[in-house]
């Protein structure tokens, strides 16, 4: 597994927070995910996959994730990049859209709402294999801008 905090690919971003250093693996819970994240439905540049992890909070669901994210399979998997937004109860979602958009090489876009940001998002992404994680959703209608 790639260090916490690194980058396979230096060009390619990866916005996973940091492993904690208490980290221990969970292969049965997470080879499951890595094979979802792996499937032939994913491989197809273009292709919106939606798949969620649900639980309690505070049981790891947003470690495991991060940790899935490190994969260098998950990595290769995805060679535009894994991008992060940590939502919570009152999100600035504009804020994590518009930061994509940059990240993604628009920096010229200045999106006046959600839904253009949204909009110019799913165009740029529209020829790219990225992994997009909304990790401490609240509430469902607060993802759907990432679609």
């Amino acid at each position: 597994m790639q260090s916490p905090g690194r980058q396979v690919n230096q060009t390619r971003p990866n916005q996973a927070p940091p492993l904690p250093p208490y980290y221990v693996e969970r292969p049965e819970v997470s080879q499951r995910l890595k094979q979802i994240l792996l499937s032939q439905e994913t491989a197809r540049t273009g292709t919106l996959v939606v798949s969620a992890i649900y639980g309690l909070g505070g049981i790891g669901k947003s470690t495991l994730a991060a940790a899935l994210a490190y994969e260098p399979e998950v990595q290769s998997h995805f060679p535009d990049g894994i991008f992060w937004a940590t939502l919570g109860q009152q999100p600035d979602i504009l804020s994590f859209l518009s930061t994509w958009i940059q990240q993604l090489g628009d920096y010229d876009f200045k999106p006046i709402n959600i839904d253009s940001a949204s909009l110019q998002l799913r165009t740029l992404l529209s020829d790219k294999k990225a992994l997009l994680v909304v990790d401490d959703v609240w509430h469902p209608e607060h993802v759907e801008p990432f679609r």
